[in-house]
Order: structure tokens, then C-alpha cells, then sequence
């Protein structure tokens, strides 16, 4: 009997410390959550595309939600995000998360615009961007159009190529924008006789 209860003790005491440490880290990760979004400033939000999902079971079908959030503070900070869920608003708002979590800064031009002419692809859908005057304003529609806006580019011309999918031309186009991340990648750009004819060859 002495032996039984001095386990049950051991037991009970393995127990608290396993609670005190969930504590604690559920504590830090809270505490790491409000500083990383206290360094992020207030991101727009945008649906992109939210999708039924269906997926068949042994019991039955299984309806869920898929959300495109596009977020960005119209000033050169912008991300894509994606959120599951059984239902709509909290599949966008897993989405909208998500994309705050990878947002990304872009580098501008003082027109507001792109260095250079690009051509981007991402799996099988490919995106073309040529800079634009001030005062064109964004050429452009769908997906790449919304990806713009939020990152603040405002005079761009935008063609889409290949598939006409929603999230891949949304993650093209913002790949298509951190080439324009490091000033060596544009220098290198700039400092090319030919710019850009490779990619207006068809697919």
C-alpha cells in the first residue's frame, strides 16, 4: 500500500510539471504572436477565391471550405494566404492569418511602379509585368490585379498566359515582385542590352 500511494504521488507530480510547462509555452507562443504582429502594421484583407471542398467518406460527404486571402498595407507589404475549414468565415479568417504570417516586403519604384519588364511563372500559369507611366494606372484583371493593388504598385501593365488558375497567377505575380527584392538582381537587369524578349514566346 505504501508503495501504491508513494506512485500515485510520483504520478500526480509528473502530471502538475507537464501542466506547468504547457502553460508556459502556451504562454511564450501568445507572447511571440503579439510581438510579431506588433512589428507588422494594420494589412488589408482581401478574398481572392473561396471554394466548396467535398471530400466522400465511409459515413458520408464531408463539405468543407478552401479560402484565397490576398493582405497587404497598399505600401509595399503584401501576402498571400490559404485557410481550411467547415465553414466560410472561418476559413477566411484562417486564410487571412495565414497570409499576415507571410507577408513580404517589394521594392518600388518612386512612380510607384516595377524596374523592369518580367516574366514570371508558377507551375503552369505565367504572368508577364511591364512597367507603366504615371497616371495608367493597373492594366490588368483577375488574381494579379488584387496582388497589385494591396503591394501598391498603381501603374503596371499585367498579361496572363497559360492556366487561368486563381492562386497560381496570384503566387506568380507576387513571386514575380520579390525578384525585385535585392538591388543586385536589378542591377543586373539593368546593366542587360536585351530585357524581357524570352518571355513572350508561347508557352
Amino acid at each position: 500500500m505504501a508503495e501504491l500511494k508513494v506512485w500515485q504521488k510520483v504520478q500526480e507530480a509528473v502530471a502538475y510539471s507537464f501542466k506547468f510547462l504547457y502553460k508556459i509555452m502556451k504562454a511564450k507562443n501568445e507572447t511571440e504572436e503579439k510581438e510579431f504582429y506588433s512589428f507588422k502594421p494594420d494589412l488589408e484583407e482581401k478574398v481572392l477565391e473561396v471554394t466548396r471542398v467535398t471530400t466522400v467518406l465511409k459515413g458520408g460527404k464531408l463539405i468543407s471550405f478552401r479560402a484565397i486571402v490576398a493582405v497587404g498595407n497598399r505600401k509595399g507589404i503584401v501576402g498571400i494566404g490559404i485557410g481550411r475549414a467547415s465553414d466560410f468565415g472561418s476559413a477566411v479568417k484562417k486564410a487571412a492569418t495565414n497570409g499576415k504570417k507571410n507577408a513580404v516586403s517589394i521594392f518600388l519604384t518612386k512612380s510607384l511602379s516595377i524596374p523592369r519588364i518580367l516574366c514570371e511563372k508558377f507551375s503552369a500559369s505565367k504572368v508577364i509585368l511591364i512597367p507603366a507611366k504615371p497616371g495608367v494606372g493597373i492594366l490588368s484583371g483577375g488574381a494579379p490585379k488584387v496582388i497589385l493593388e494591396m503591394a501598391g504598385v498603381t501603374n503596371v501593365i499585367c498579361k496572363q498566359l497559360g492556366s487561368p488558375n486563381i492562386l497560381n497567377n496570384a503566387r506568380a505575380t507576387l513571386n514575380g515582385l520579390l525578384n525585385f527584392k535585392e538591388k543586385s538582381n536589378i542591377l543586373k537587369a539593368l546593366n542587360k542590352k536585351k530585357i524581357g524578349p524570352k518571355c513572350l514566346k508561347p508557352l
